[in-house]
């Protein structure tokens, strides 16, 4: 290990529980800097197939207790679905914005 990157972790290992961030968490979720509660991440939807309908639409999420954040999301209030397909397969997609503005899918 070189030099700096052991300063680096070192500096990292220190710094993080000061932040109030908790090392080491391997559940799937999000640790609450302020309170150290763990709220689990979502799982998006699988979708198989050829064809596929998709729905651009607002909504909202409580990412903070007691907070409510307007979100965007496909097929649902927050994130998108995972897509699987198979390599050379013809794929017809329906997307239909149901947003009140222009919208761009990152595809990949």
């Amino acid at each position: 290990m070189k030099r700096r990157d052991f300063l680096f972790a070192s500096a990292a290992a220190v710094s993080l529980p000061l932040m109030g961030c908790k090392m080491g968490n391997n559940n799937g979720g999000t640790v609450n800097a302020n309170t150290g509660a763990l709220k689990p991440l979502r799982i998006p939807q699988l979708m198989t197939g050829t064809q596929f309908d998709l729905n651009l639409q607002t909504g909202s999420m409580e990412f903070i207790a007691g907070l409510s954040t307007p979100t965007f999301g496909i097929n649902s209030s927050y994130l998108g679905p995972v897509i699987k397909v198979r390599n050379g397969e013809n794929l017809n997609f329906n997307v239909r914005n149901n947003l009140n503005e222009t919208a761009t899918l990152h595809w990949h």
